[in-house]
């Protein structure tokens, strides 16, 4: 759904709305490979790469799942 992606762009992203319509994100396990497939109506600058970056801090345990929630919530880059 829609949402507000502060917290995941870039410090200095020139973008006038952090708003996106995040359609879908699926992880998956292909042998070795972990495949992470976002689809959104656009995205901010880094977005996926921060989205990603947080995801595998959580994979890793670094992180409690909730962290996710807490970051998007937080509208705070």
């Amino acid at each position: 759904g829609e949402n507000d992606f502060t917290s995941f762009r870039a410090a200095h992203c020139q973008s006038r709305s952090p708003f996106r319509n995040l359609m879908h994100l699926n992880v998956t396990r292909h042998g070795n490979y972990v495949v992470i497939d976002i689809k959104a109506n656009a995205f901010v600058h880094h977005m996926v790469r921060n989205i990603t970056g947080s995801l595998i801090k959580v994979g890793r345990g670094e992180e409690s799942p909730e962290w996710i929630k807490w970051l998007l919530d937080a509208k705070d880059r």
